[in-house]
């Protein structure tokens, strides 16, 4: 089995931030200041950006840098989870602390079955 590169890796993980966040590749690129046509090119894994490119999507993704270097081994569950955190990060302190026994909970239910 092919080990898939960083770069394609990196591409994955950025468009599964961007759909997240309900952006379009257009929309991603302006914010990051690139060209749609390079964003494609990104998500694809067919062009490594610089680093400069890099802090500009990530701070466009509203993710701390290190956050596009955290690979997803499953790209459904992980689109999934990025779509809570962006939603999550809209919430105050007392909605998340009111969040986990519900979370707690469905994890507990899941562990029975």
């Amino acid at each position: 089995m092919r080990t898939k590169s960083l770069t394609y890796k990196l591409g994955v993980k950025i468009r599964i931030l961007r759909r997240a966040a309900g952006m379009t590749q257009a929309q991603l690129a302006e914010a990051a200041d690139i060209s749609v046509n390079f964003m494609g090119y990104i998500e694809r894994g067919q062009r490594t950006p610089s680093i400069a490119t890099l802090e500009r999507i990530a701070k466009a993704l509203k993710v701390a840098p290190k956050e596009l270097f955290e690979f997803p081994n499953d790209e459904e569950s992980e689109l999934a989870y990025s779509i809570l955190l962006t939603e999550l990060r809209k919430c105050g302190p007392e909605d998340i602390c009111a969040l986990v026994p519900v979370v707690k909970r469905m994890v507990h239910n899941e562990a029975e079955t």
